[in-house]
């Protein structure tokens, strides 16, 4: 599997309101445009509330090993 990297992340969560949980996370890439670049990372994060875009970026790495 091939890490995204923070500007993917960025582009696909531009515009969702932090802190969210993971659930929020992904209905919000259901709208967007650069979803495919990044949901099979972030359905792979662990269940939770993440304060901000730092935090998913680091779950998101961690997930990918």
């Amino acid at each position: 599997m091939s890490t995204i990297g923070p500007i993917e992340l960025h582009q696909a969560l531009e515009g969702l309101a932090f802190p969210a949980t993971k659930e929020q996370i992904l209905a919000h890439l259901d709208q967007s445009e650069h979803a495919a670049l990044v949901r099979s990372q972030i359905e792979e994060m662990p269940d939770g509330t993440y304060e901000d875009l730092d935090e998913v970026d680091s779950a998101t790495s961690n997930a990918a090993y």
